[in-house]
């Protein structure tokens, strides 16, 4: 029996939680009516029960049941490896200079362009002035046009030529890091044994699976506070190790739990039962849970922030972790997501990033104050996943505001429609102060400590702002310690134990206080734990 060669190309590949799913495409001419397709260096990592074939094209062929084997490739010499690393080192001049070119083009069809503009002027002026005619003119446009067009096509050819030394770039950068490595790395090839109803063209299809590869989400937030409008770009952040370079492929990433056997899966049934463990409630345990989430979004990032406050501390989520992120965002939507454009992601442990779309989204800006530990407000963006776009999964977003990099928030799960909160770091032109204005203790039965505080609010900038000013005083946890807000000016509005609140607007340039007092009464004889007296 005949064996044919078929070299073969990726051209798609779906990302899943823990694995991918490769497309690689190849034409061959068949003619006899009974061979053995061979598809070689295919990488250690392939799923051997995952392999699928399809034929289309001008031939009419019948398949057969695959044929799996390993080859292992001898160890290369060192002038082979000499020889790959020159070959490499060519081709990346060669790749350089046709983006170097490329770049040169474009500015020629820019020049052209803005040349045409310009010249549409000058000529409506010379017809109207009769200093040009009309031949004149139409000659000159001729001209302009025929540049144009030569332009646009030498740029369709080096693109082509761009993309064509990328492919071999990446291939030869395979063969030079396998011929590296210190021991040869197995290979698969595949034999296909086939019978050929129809001579003609086989366009083949074969789609396997692959381990050592997965991907999480990304986002990069920019915020612009002169136009007030957040840039949300959704990324994928991909690994993969396969061992095979992923060159300008459509790239998907889903977050379904690939299942890859034919055979449909059993649902089974979904149980829930009550537990015998009691839930814990706010009043009985300092230790805050995800099921005691009720507060409001501004005091909920208040808690966190005054994490080092007795009483007040939230364990992180144990979904926030990245070892955790792609077994829990799947709970929360099956979707797949396209790449905006083909990708290129090379084999090795560097991950890459990769840009599934682009939101930019109306915001309204809040300050949050603390002033307690921080001298400046947070600025708080109040936003809306748009309606008809994709849900965000759970992952992390890196903050930029007015072009600076300022840090990184995780986000929680957030449909189409939904609202949600992002904290956008410290606004430093925007001064706060706090002063402990008065100390007293009384003693009497009991001793009453007595603590007044001054809060100077400032604001700077030419429009008016509007600040949540948030305080935290003690909160008792036994009936001896009675802790009492004795006054507050203005008047505080917060309904939660422990904390004052105060929603202030400031006008520009305006510059406001706030003052309020507090009294600890507990027994003379007994320390308070948590409590410095300050």
């Amino acid at each position: 029996m005949t064996c044919v060669s078929v070299n073969t190309q990726i051209v798609e590949v779906t990302v899943y939680p823990h694995q991918a799913r490769v497309t690689r495409l190849g034409h061959v001419r068949v003619e006899k009516q009974m061979l053995v397709l061979e598809i070689q260096d295919l990488p250690a990592t392939l799923q051997t029960d995952s392999i699928q074939a399809y034929p289309a094209g001008s031939a009419k062929v019948i398949l057969q049941e695959p044929e799996i084997q390993t080859a292992v490739p001898a160890v290369s010499s060192e002038e082979h490896t000499t020889k790959l690393s020159q070959q490499v080192q060519q081709l990346e001049i060669a790749f350089r200079a046709c983006k170097d070119q490329l770049a040169v083009l474009n500015l020629q069809r820019t020049f052209l362009e803005s040349l045409q503009e310009k010249s549409a002027v000058s000529f409506a002026k010379g017809l109207s002035q009769r200093a040009m005619g009309l031949e004149e003119v139409a000659g000159l446009l001729q001209f302009l046009e025929q540049s144009y067009t030569q332009i646009a096509q030498e740029i369709a050819q080096q693109e082509r030529l761009k993309q064509d030394l990328d492919h071999q770039l990446q291939s030869e950068r395979q063969q030079l890091q396998d011929s590296q490595a210190p021991e040869p790395i197995p290979r698969y090839r595949i034999l296909l044994p086939l019978t050929v109803e129809e001579p003609g063209t086989l366009e083949l299809t074969l789609i396997y699976d692959v381990d050592q590869a997965h991907w999480a989400p990304l986002y990069e937030v920019r915020l612009n506070q002169a136009l007030r409008d957040v840039q949300i770009d959704y990324v994928a952040q991909v690994y993969q190790n396969t061992g095979e370079a992923w060159s300008n492929v459509a790239l998907k990433f889903s977050t379904a739990a690939h299942l890859k056997e034919p055979t449909l899966p059993p649902m089974g049934v979904w149980h829930v039962d009550l537990s015998n463990t009691r839930i814990v409630t706010p009043e009985h345990t300092a230790n805050h849970s995800d099921s005691r989430r009720s507060r409001s979004d501004i005091l909920e990032d208040t808690y966190r922030m005054l994490g080092a406050v007795p009483g007040s501390e939230i364990p992180a989520d144990e979904n926030d972790a990245p070892t955790r992120l792609l077994n829990t965002y799947t709970k929360s939507a099956i979707v797949c997501f396209p790449a905006l454009e083909p990708a290129v992601v090379p084999s090795g442990d560097r991950p890459e990033r990769v840009k599934l779309c682009q939101l930019q989204i109306d915001t309204q800006l809040s300050y949050v104050a603390l002033p307690q530990l921080c001298s400046a407000p947070y600025l708080q963006a109040q936003l809306a996943n748009p309606l008809e776009t994709w849900p965000l999964l759970a992952g992390t977003a890196h903050i930029f505001k007015d072009g600076g990099y300022i840090g990184r928030e995780p986000i929680d799960y957030v449909a189409p429609g939904e609202s949600f909160q992002l904290s956008l770091g410290l606004d430093e032109r925007i001064s706060l102060r706090r002063e402990l204005i008065a100390k007293e203790t009384q003693t009497a039965d009991d001793c009453c400590d007595l603590q007044s505080y001054r809060l100077t609010l400032h604001n700077p900038l030419e429009h008016t702002i509007t600040l949540n000013v948030i305080e935290q005083i003690p909160l008792s946890q036994t009936e001896k310690i009675q802790v009492n807000l004795v006054e507050a000016t203005p008047s505080t509005t917060a309904s939660d134990p422990g904390f004052c609140q105060w929603s202030i607007e400031l006008k520009p340039q305006e510059t406001q206080h706030i003052q309020y007092q507090y009294a600890v009464e507990h027994p003379c004889d007994m320390p308070i734990l948590g409590w410095d007296n300050q």
